[in-house]
């Protein structure tokens, strides 16, 4: 049984020590087996950059360093899962949506994440990659992925990375019958206004009506005696009705389809 140290530095000779644990090893035949980081957890920071492992037995650290490389399965790993920079998940620039809030996220995924909320992030990574003070408000927009080339994102005139592009609706129409049917027949109802005078009887003996009065704005002669009467037209006479206006409004106070509320993080250091 021997006392051995295991340290990760950041360069193959000198360098700063970014990492060391000491274990109790079995030696048969100057062969040992260690699994690293069982005294000292080792965290994704360590391995940010190429590290190398030095050995110190009785004393003696073994030369030269030895240089970590990927096993396949802890690429594949890494790949999917990087821990960076400050145990920090993901790249500068990427986005997450999460179900967990600020205080959770941050404990999960590290400091280096910030809520899109329109803060500003002046002395970041990012603000210095991209030459900008703050990151855009995401409160309750949509994402759209950016138009690589050809047409198609016809409705949006800035197509560039961060852009906003405000709310609208595609121009349409709508089919409207704006007359009745000529197959509805119908009268209206006039009144009409008679005027009648008794004349001396003729020759003949026989009575003598004349009239006058008004139909309409017609005035018709001699209105002595007025009589009124009223009725209406016939209905057989089939035609249509001009109409004018517009649909009735419905809905809500947007456009949108069916849609469910997540997080929104960016990795900004």
């Amino acid at each position: 049984m021997q006392t051995a140290t295991f340290r990760l530095y950041d360069a193959l000779t000198g360098g700063i020590n970014v990492w060391e644990e000491t274990a109790q090893v079995t030696v048969l035949g100057g062969i040992y087996s260690h699994s690293l980081g069982k005294v000292e957890p080792l965290v994704g920071g360590d391995f940010a950059s190429t590290v190398y492992l030095s050995v110190e037995v009785g004393g003696l650290e073994l030369s030269p360093r030895t240089e970590m490389t990927y096993a396949p399965y802890a690429l594949a790993v890494n790949s999917a899962q990087q821990i960076a920079v400050r145990g920090c998940s993901g790249q500068v620039g990427d986005i997450k949506y999460s179900i967990l809030p600020p205080t959770q996220f941050a404990t999960q995924n590290g400091e280096c994440w910030v809520p899109m909320d329109g803060r500003g992030i002046s002395g970041t990574s990012l603000a210095s990659l991209m030459s900008i003070a703050t990151i855009p408000d995401m409160s309750g927009l949509f994402m759209r992925a950016t138009e690589y080339f050809g047409d198609n994102d016809p409705g949006r005139d800035n197509n560039a990375s961060y852009s906003l592009q405000t709310d609208e609706n595609k121009e349409h129409d709508h089919d409207l019958d704006l007359s009745t049917e000529r197959d509805g027949s119908h009268g209206h109802d006039v009144d009409v206004d008679l005027l009648l005078v008794e004349q001396p009887p003729n020759s003949n003996g026989e009575a003598v009506i004349s009239g006058g009065g008004r139909l309409g704005g017609l005035l018709l002669p001699n209105p002595t005696a007025p009589l009124t009467a009223s009725g209406e037209t016939t209905s057989n006479g089939p035609h249509a009705h001009g109409i004018s206006g517009k649909t009735v409004g419905s809905g809500g106070n947007e456009t949108r389809p069916k849609n469910m509320n997540f997080f929104i993080y960016i990795r900004v250091d």
